[in-house]
């Protein structure tokens, strides 16, 4: 493969800023492109140093030389809608107990008006074309990205929600024999773990919705 020329791209002075504090502590959720790579997110959290006049937050940062902006204080993560008009993030939930809870929240990109779209216990969440999905206790949920009732698809066992370090984990166990008999543990019996639920592996949740919204639209053609 035979590439082009580099070129480097005209950063506003603040946006150069933002960009050299992100490089000093990358993570994957740090950067976010817009579906047309104009545009980036970037997610500079409170203890990456030298962030200057500008500060933690979720920063919008258009790479045609234009200042950035602020749309949230924080966030953990945060996906662009197709269409680039809205962003939907993910702030953490004030923890009442041992699950780890994100707000959905969509953000208009021009105006900064927001909507709450619900909660979720993962933190990830897809968005496919106007639509977001999102687990909670162990349920895919679909609600328009313009905000409304959320839509309950599937019930899946297996997508637990995260849990607090230390919290108790029930650790389930296979049956076993005895005495040359099968012998299954009684529900409630079997011990607890200490430590975190460990989350599928990256990606899943998208794959997920993906999957949802192409037998949806399959079944409306």
């Amino acid at each position: 493969v035979q590439l082009g020329v580099l070129k480097a791209l005209p950063l506003a002075p603040a946006a150069d800023e933002l960009v050299s504090t992100i490089l000093s502590e990358p993570q994957a959720s740090s950067v976010r492109w817009a579906p047309d790579g104009r545009t980036v997110l970037l997610r500079v959290q409170p203890e990456q140093q030298g962030t200057g006049e500008r500060g933690p937050g979720l920063w919008v940062v258009p790479l045609d030389g234009g200042d950035p902006w602020k749309l949230v204080e924080e966030a953990t993560d945060a996906v662009w809608s197709p269409d680039e008009r809205s962003v939907v993030a993910l702030t953490w939930q004030p923890q009442d107990g041992p699950v780890w809870r994100r707000a959905i929240t969509a953000i208009d990109v021009a105006t900064g008006v927001r909507h709450r779209l619900g909660v979720t216990d993962r933190s990830q969440i897809a968005v496919v074309r106007d639509q977001v999905y999102f687990l909670s206790g162990g349920v895919l949920w679909q609600v328009p990205v313009a905000g409304g009732s959320a839509t309950r698809l599937a019930a899946l066992p297996d997508a637990g929600p995260m849990v607090a370090e230390g919290a108790l984990v029930p650790t389930p166990r296979p049956a076993h024999h005895r005495g040359g008999r099968r012998e299954r543990k009684r529900p409630g019996s079997h011990p607890a773990t200490l430590g975190r639920r460990r989350e599928p592996e990256p990606g899943w949740a998208a794959r997920a919705a993906l999957e949802w919204a192409r037998r949806a639209m399959g079944s409306a053609g």
